[in-house]
């Protein structure tokens, strides 16, 4: 939802358009995803986490 994004960048959140560009550059990533059918989409589609983490960067689903 685009409006709430713009909320939280109003509030000074860091907002990205993909997982994969909320992955980029980061030291960590974390995910609280509700069924093993999210956590595969979020981290494998074209745009998702494993495009843009870098090589050895932890990934934690909890």
């Amino acid at each position: 939802n685009k409006s709430v994004l713009v909320e939280f960048a109003e509030l000074g959140a860091q907002v990205s358009d993909s997982p994969a560009q909320a992955a980029q550059g980061t030291e960590l990533v974390i995910t609280m995803l509700p069924a093993a059918a999210h956590v595969r989409s979020v981290y494998l589609n074209d745009d998702g986490v494993l495009k843009g983490i870098s090589p050895g960067v932890p990934a934690v689903d909890c």
